[in-house]
């Protein structure tokens, strides 16, 4: 469904130890409300060069990975849309990972990584709509 699932949010499959080891103990700044983030690095011989997911609220995202920085005006559409931000981001990330924008990532990419640059000339289709969003 590109949700992330990480064992300090999901236990179901996870020893005790592997859950409370996972926690985030920095600032709590770092922790913010759910996102779409691609990994940054690829592997050459990875079947797919962009690979989107939503990332939940309250986890931390790392080195090598990018995220998409959504004004508040488009969050609050995506909430009003789809009910949950979650919700609204995972359809987003449905789209981003459409074979077409992998396809156009692979022919334009100029090393492993998917650079930012990359993503802002993403050839993302707009049907148009207040704010942008392609609904």
């Amino acid at each position: 469904r590109g949700v992330i699932r990480h064992p300090a949010f999901d236990t179901n499959n996870v020893s005790e130890l592997e859950a409370n080891s996972s926690g985030w103990s920095g600032p709590k700044n770092m922790a913010v409300q759910s996102r779409i983030a691609c990994q940054a690095v690829v592997n050459p011989n990875s079947e797919r060069r962009l690979v989107w997911a939503v990332v939940p609220e309250g986890c931390v995202i790392g080195n090598s990975v990018s995220f998409l920085d959504l004004p508040p005006e488009v969050t609050e559409r995506l909430k009003d849309r789809f009910g949950t931000i979650e919700e609204g981001l995972s359809v987003l990330a449905s789209q981003l990972n459409s074979e077409d924008l992998d396809l156009w990532s692979k022919a334009w990419a100029a090393n492993n990584n998917v650079n930012n640059y990359e993503i802002e000339t993403l050839p993302f289709e707009i049907e148009g709509g207040e704010f942008g969003l392609p609904f």
